[in-house]
C-alpha cells in the first residue's frame, strides 16, 4: 500500500496490485496461465505426460527394434536426427574398456561422423538407413537427435546425452541401481542443467 500511494503521489499513472505464483510453472499450460502478470522465462523440465500418437509409437517400435538388433543380446543404443536418419549405432564393448558403454561408443560415432562429414557404423550389423553428412551448424554432437536403447543408461551415460543436447531418448529395460532417467536418478528433471530433454521407458502395446 505504501508503494501504491508513493506511485500515485508521484504522477505515476494508475497503479494497482495483482496477484502472482508464489511457485514456478512446471508445464507450458502453468506458464500461460502465469505469465499475463509478470511474463516469465520457461526454462523448466516439461512435467506434462508424453503423448504419443500411433504413428510415433510405430517408429520408436522398429527403432527399438533396430536396437535390438545391433545389440545381439547386448546393450545397444541407435541415435537419428530429427528427421529420422540414423547417425550412429553401436553395442556395449565393456570387455574392451569398462567406460565404453553402448551409449557411450555411439556418441563417439556421431563425433567422428561429425569431424570427417560422413557417418560410420561400429561393430554393427548392416542397415539399411540412409547417411547425411553433418555440418557446422551443428553445434552440439546430437542436438535434437532422438535415442533409442535396450536398456535405461547408467548416469554417465545419461550426463554424456544431456552435453550432447538430444531432444529425447527412450528405452525398454530399466535400471534401479545406476539408471540416470528413473532409475538411480532422474537427470531429465533436474532443473539446474541447462538443456533438459524427454525420457521415457517404452513398451510396445503399453
Amino acid at each position: 500500500q505504501g508503494a501504491i500511494a508513493y506511485l500515485n503521489a508521484n504522477d505515476c499513472g494508475v497503479c494497482f496490485s495483482v496477484d502472482v505464483s508464489t511457485y514456478a510453472a512446471l508445464t507450458r499450460a502453468q506458464l500461460a496461465d502465469f505469465s499475463p502478470p509478470w511474463p516469465l522465462t520457461y526454462r523448466k523440465p516439461s512435467f506434462m505426460p508424453l503423448e504419443l500418437t500411433a504413428a510415433a509409437r510405430e517408429k520408436y517400435a522398429q527403432l527399438l527394434r533396430r536396437a535390438e538388433q545391433v545389440g545381439a543380446g547386448r546393450c545397444a543404443c541407435v541415435i537419428v536426427d530429427s528427421t529420422g536418419v540414423e547417425i550412429a549405432a553401436a553395442t556395449e564393448e565393456a570387455s574392451a574398456h569398462p567406460l565404453r558403454h553402448a551409449v557411450m561408443v555411439a556418441i563417439g560415432i556421431a563425433a567422428k561422423s561429425f569431424s570427417d562429414g560422413a557417418v560410420v557404423e561400429h561393430d554393427v550389423p548392416s542397415s539399411s538407413s540412409s547417411k547425411r553428412q553433418r555440418t557446422a551448424e551443428d553445434v552440439y554432437l546430437c542436438q535434437d537427435c532422438e535415442v533409442i536403447t535396450t536398456h535405461e543408461p547408467c548416469i554417465m551415460c545419461a550426463m554424456a546425452l544431456v552435453h550432447s543436447r538430444v531432444h529425447l531418448i527412450a528405452f525398454r529395460e530399466p535400471d534401479p541401481g545406476f539408471g540416470g532417467f528413473g532409475g538411480a536418478v532422474a537427470l531429465h528433471t533436474c532443473q539446474s542443467l541447462n538443456h533438459q530433454l524427454r525420457a521415457f521407458r517404452f513398451l510396445e502395446g503399453r
